[in-house]
C-alpha cells in the first residue's frame, strides 16, 4: 500500500490538532464540541465562518471572534507562500525561455 510523502511546504496548521490550537487560544473547552463534528486538524477549520463556528456550539460571541481572527492568521503564512511559489515558478519559466 502506497503511502503519501508529507509536502514540505506544507504549513504548520495542517499538522496542528484542533485540540492542541483551542488550548493555545485558552479556549480548551470547545475541543469536544469540535471532535464530535469530525474535526481534528486546524487545516479542516480554515473555511468556516462565524454561523459555522456558531453551528458547532461556540455561543460566545468573543471566543468566535478569537477563533477567527488566529484562524486568519493562520492562513496568511500559507497565502504569502502560495505567491512566493508563483513568483519562483514564472521566473524559472522566464529563464528556461532566455536560453
Amino acid at each position: 500500500m502506497a503511502h503519501a510523502i508529507p509536502d514540505p511546504a506544507e504549513d504548520t496548521a495542517t499538522l496542528t490538532s484542533v485540540s492542541d490550537w483551542l488550548s493555545s487560544l485558552g479556549l480548551a473547552a470547545y475541543a469536544t464540541k469540535f471532535s464530535s463534528r469530525g474535526l481534528s486538524c486546524v487545516n479542516q477549520l480554515m473555511s468556516l465562518s462565524r454561523g459555522d463556528l456558531e453551528a458547532i456550539g461556540v455561543g460566545n460571541r468573543q471566543h468566535v471572534d478569537m477563533m477567527l481572527t488566529a484562524l486568519t492568521e493562520q492562513d496568511e503564512p500559507r497565502h504569502h507562500h502560495d505567491q512566493r511559489q508563483r513568483g519562483r515558478s514564472e521566473t524559472a519559466h522566464r529563464t528556461v525561455d532566455r536560453v
